[in-house]
């Protein structure tokens, strides 16, 4: 059964979003309600350690938006979310809060290894 890693940023696609995004991380960081985002890039664009983790995972990978979550399978969960699915079953592998409580990359990527050990 092919596994796929889905990470779900709490935020919508788009070019003007995506500039928006980019100035209200700059201005008011505190604010930002995607801490998927804060984590994985800087102003730059994606960070290279998290780059390398997930191509380290040897596991199909999926950066969506919440708009795409919505728009290719019609669900819904708290956001920012790390899915797992498995066939068509869809599960959640990395939940908001915990991605919320986590204060930086390394202990993000840790937690998903730890995860994909034990889930797949």
């Amino acid at each position: 059964m092919e596994k796929e890693l889905l990470f779900v940023y709490n935020a919508n696609s788009g070019m003007m979003n995506a500039i928006n995004d980019y100035f209200h991380k700059v201005i008011s960081p505190k604010t930002y309600e995607c801490n998927l985002c804060t984590l994985t890039y800087d102003m730059l664009g994606m960070k290279s350690e998290w780059k390398k983790a997930i191509e380290k995972t040897r596991i199909k990978t999926t950066f969506l938006h919440k708009d795409e979550l919505a728009e290719r399978y019609s669900l819904s969960f708290e956001l920012p979310v790390v899915l797992l699915k498995k066939g068509d079953k869809i599960v959640v592998l990395i939940s908001a809060e915990q991605i919320n409580k986590t204060k930086n990359l390394n202990n993000l990527i840790e937690a998903i290894n730890r995860k994909i050990k034990t889930d797949l």
